[in-house]
């Protein structure tokens, strides 16, 4: 739920961080004032999707002889994509 208070018709942005993946419900509901009664929005519902991921996986060294006893190191990354968030107006 969002409140809005007299004289402010703006709300600080929502971080989708804020709420597991899967659709999440808001409404905005305005306390009133002396000149203005309280009301309350119809619920909107945003759905927040899971980010793209992508994995990569390195070789130390990156070759080696055959029947050579050596060590390798084997190095995997994971990330995921930075999230875009974008407010309708």
């Amino acid at each position: 739920m969002i409140t809005l208070l007299a004289g402010r018709g703006a709300c600080s942005p929502l971080a989708a961080t804020a709420y597991p993946v899967g659709p999440a419900s808001f409404s905005a509901v305005y306390q009133g004032d002396a000149n203005f009664p309280a009301s309350t929005s119809s619920t909107q519902t945003l759905t927040v999707l899971r980010a793209a991921s992508s994995t990569s996986l390195t070789t130390t060294p990156v070759s080696a002889i055959y029947g050579s006893e050596q060590s390798s190191t084997l190095s995997v990354t994971v990330s995921r994509s930075t999230p875009v968030s974008r407010a309708e107006r």
